[in-house]
């Protein structure tokens, strides 16, 4: 927590904000930061949330079709092209869509509504992730309640449209009580879809290594018709078809791995829930669905099976989830997929999560059982007129939408040096361009669909947003086209002012340190030592001392990136920062001033004189400490 001598003013002791601050948005002045004593372990937050989300059914059973209908599917090639592109597009949903928000979400303990006005301005933010994403998350919702409900009400004797209804209130609820409510439910029910696909697998697995790709293709083709299907996917096609789906599908909760990195401790704990929860899971539960429908076909009993029940349905079947019942039997398929619904539950209730934070955020003046109540009567209403089942143009419209978004906010990352800059005035110019560029690619192939004349196709649409997203960003910030940056104050309890002024002393020679302590505890300071450039910075970072003396030629990190870190970090960039060098040039002390030091001392000096440059240093600035600020290693920007 920081503030600057011209943003605050004192009024018989208590603080009172600048107008300037008063600016931003209530959205924002009314975000208050995790604190790092509430979060827990990527095992029992980030990780089993995520892998709920991929062992819904709604995901892996459509990972082998296409929306097109091309003859065979994703497994036209054979089983190994389509493992292949599975494994690239989860490398990419960790890499590029989840691993920055989660950091960004680490480091700040804020929500995605609010990091991300850093990339598109404290106004621009509002729209552009912050209620755009609650809004879309009830599409999901609506998505998950037709399914679930259609899987339920074969074994329940209850309407289908009477089961959405219960379905999205329940769901709505749990996601309103909070992600603790929606880890807790997500620890045992996805079990019961890792336990189906394990189970089918071990039925199916024999005929994996007979599966025959031209006589799958024939068999498609002999009871789809002639001239009714596009044609068959090349190898390229497979995986880039591959990675369209898997990354439209996980494009929203990959920003949203901002607001999982708010419960996570430290840069492990989210690497490792993205790798566990994003990665191995795509790979183990669209992998093994792959693999159920190449054993399925590759079996000739169950290829029969197979075909017998398409041709009843007037349809080949392509999902691993129809195959249930030819694989496991009528009755027992039955309770199976009713259990899947079941298993469902957590995915919805993370939806619900999702655009509750959203619209707290982002309408935080709006009784959230109020927004998100119209938000899950919106959704059933979409189920229920079975709009909500024609997913796969969902997840490509997703995906062209959020993929500049997690572009955009991973080039501001970079630009930041793996900081958070803060709010951006009003609407921030680079971030919109982006998004706009980076969406227009997106939906490529949806205009295709549409207008193929006009216009080209585009593989890996969702993928190529993000790059489009991110270069157009980078290219606008070195044109300057990125608005100021808002001065932010924002509280976490009660603000004080010290009684002693703290001062760290970064000086890597032990009697220089020890001489300039002494002198400054001889005149009332507290002083503390770091003796290399890492441990100063971190110092810095945890204690945000008053003032901070900083020698040049330090182990570990020079001074100077030091400085830099420090003016670049949002908890120290307000600390007046003293160098203390016997690097005299004059090129030495421009380029110290240049990069963000306040004051330049060279060695030798007088005590005397050391002083006065402190004592003037501090008239300068009002440095007020939250008590929690000098204990929240969350702001660790070191990442080591």
């Amino acid at each position: 927590m920081f503030l600057t001598g011209d943003q605050i003013k004192k009024v018989k002791g208590k603080v009172v904000s600048n107008p300037t601050v008063s600016h931003l948005p209530g959205y924002i002045t009314s975000a208050k930061p995790t604190d790092v004593a509430n979060r827990a372990p990527w095992y029992k937050n980030t990780a089993p949330t995520y892998a709920g989300i991929f062992l819904w059914f709604v995901f892996w059973q459509g990972v082998t079709t296409t929306h097109q209908g091309f003859l065979g599917g994703t497994l036209a090639q054979g089983a190994g092209v389509a493992l292949l592109g599975l494994v690239i597009a989860a490398l990419i949903c960790h890499a590029m869509f989840y691993f920055v928000p989660g950091m960004l979400g680490m480091k700040t303990g804020l929500p995605l509504y609010i990091v991300g006005t850093s990339t598109f301005g404290a106004k621009g933010g509002f729209i552009m992730p912050g209620f755009l994403m609650g809004v879309l998350q009830f599409g999901w919702l609506g998505v998950n309640i037709y399914f679930a409900a259609l899987a339920l009400s074969a074994m329940i004797p209850v309407k289908a449209e009477i089961i959405m209804v219960f379905w999205g209130v329940l769901a709505a609820f749990v996601g309103l009580k909070g992600i603790q409510y929606v880890a807790k439910v997500a620890t045992f029910l996805p079990l019961i879809p890792l336990a189906a696909l394990l189970w089918m697998f071990a039925k199916t697995q024999a005929g994996i290594a007979s599966f025959q790709p031209e006589q799958f293709i024939a068999s498609h083709k002999a009871l789809a018709g002639a001239g009714t299907s596009p044609g068959v996917l090349s190898e390229w096609s497979v995986m880039t078809a591959v990675l369209t789906y898997v990354v439209g599908f996980f494009a929203t909760a990959g920003a949203a791995g901002v607001d999982f990195g708010t419960n996570s401790r430290d840069k492990k704990n989210v690497s490792l829930g993205g790798l566990a929860g994003v990665a191995y899971a795509i790979v183990i539960t669209a992998g093994l669905s792959m693999l159920i429908v190449a054993g399925v076909y590759g079996t000739p009993e169950l290829n029969a099976k197979a075909l017998a029940a398409g041709a009843a349905k007037k349809e080949f079947i392509l999902d691993s989830f129809s195959l249930i019942p030819v694989v496991l039997g009528e009755n027992t398929g039955k309770w199976l997929m009713f259990l899947l619904a079941v298993a469902a539950f957590p995915p919805a209730c993370f939806s619900s999560f999702i655009a509750a934070n959203s619209f707290r955020t982002t309408m935080p003046k709006v009784n959230p059982f109020i927004s998100v109540g119209i938000g899950a009567a919106a959704s059933i209403a979409l189920a229920v007129s079975g709009v909500a089942g024609k997913v796969i143009p969902v997840f490509e419209i997703i995906g062209a939408s959020f993929g500049p978004i997690c572009g955009a906010m991973m080039a501001d990352y970079v630009l930041s040096r793996g900081t958070w800059t803060g709010p951006r005035a009003g609407f921030n110019p680079a971030g919109w361009i982006a998004w706009l560029l980076g969406f227009v690619v997106g939906i490529l192939p949806n205009l295709h669909r549409w207008r193929p004349e006009i216009f080209p196709d585009l593989p890996a649409a969702p993928v190529v947003a993000f790059v489009v997203g991110a270069v157009v960003y980078y290219i606008c910030a070195k044109m300057d086209w990125r608005s100021e940056i808002v001065p932010w104050v924002y509280h976490l309890g009660e603000i004080i002012e010290r009684e002693k002024k703290l001062i760290l002393i970064v000086e890597d020679e032990l009697d220089m340190a020890n001489l300039i302590q002494l002198h400054l505890q001889e005149h009332g300071f507290e002083t503390v030592v770091a003796r290399d450039g890492v441990a100063g910075l971190e110092t810095a970072i945890k204690r945000v001392p008053d003032l901070v003396l900083l020698d040049m030629e330090l182990p570990r990190m020079h001074g100077l990136e030091v400085c830099r870190r420090l003016r670049s970090t949002p908890a120290t960039r307000h600390i007046p920062t003293l160098v203390v060098s016997s690097l005299s040039s004059i090129e030495m002390k421009v380029q110290g001033l240049d990069t963000g030091a306040d004051d330049y001392l060279t060695k030798p000096f007088k005590a005397t004189e050391l002083l006065a440059r402190v004592n003037a240093l501090l008239r300068r600035y009002t440095n007020l400490l939250h008590v929690e600020a000098m204990e929240r290693p969350e702001w660790d920007t070191l990442n080591i």
